[in-house]
């Protein structure tokens, strides 16, 4: 079993872009080139964990917030933006999952502000380390519980089979 997981291409290198009446967040990244395109490391490149260290939600030491070429203002709609991709998010999961506690993890768990979020969201410690490790190796599949009479053991093995391939791939 596994719990519902949804993902969200949302991480510290993510390339935010603002527009005229829009702001974009990933899914470009900077990834492991990060601490060469960030502008709070001096690269030209506005990322989440740039926004988040000029507002103040954690500290990067040699990070260089003066670099950062965004008002505060703007700072504040770009974290905002990406509260909203998280709630949008959980939206899907459906009317009758709304009390489930909610697990962050990834590289942009910690870059959003805990005073924007709501009491069931959880952000492990370490939280940071599971980036994309775990939907990689992840394996889509699903269970066939019932009891069968094994009499033609092999024909009832492969219907069983396809029952689970078919469940899978719904």
């Amino acid at each position: 079993s596994m719990p519902d997981v949804y993902s969200i291409a949302m991480g510290g290198g993510s390339h935010v872009k603002i527009h005229k009446d829009s702001i974009q967040i990933g899914p470009q990244s900077c990834a492991n080139k990060f601490l060469n395109e960030a502008m709070a490391f001096g690269g030209k490149q506005l990322t989440l964990t740039d926004v988040a260290l000029a507002l103040g939600c954690f500290d990067i030491p040699g990070a260089k917030l003066q670099k950062i070429k965004l008002p505060r203002s703007g700072c504040k709609a770009v974290i905002s933006e990406a509260v909203k991709k998280v709630y949008d998010v959980i939206s899907k999961i459906g009317p009758e999952e709304l009390n489930l506690p909610i697990v962050l993890i990834g590289g942009g768990a910690a870059l959003l502000p805990k005073d924007l979020l709501d009491s069931r969201f959880i952000v492990p410690p370490y939280a940071y380390v599971a980036n994309a490790y775990g939907a990689a190796l992840a394996e889509i599949s699903a269970t066939v519980d019932t009891v069968v009479s094994l009499e033609d053991r092999q024909k009832v093995l492969e219907r069983l089979q396809e029952q689970a391939i078919q469940s899978a791939i719904q």
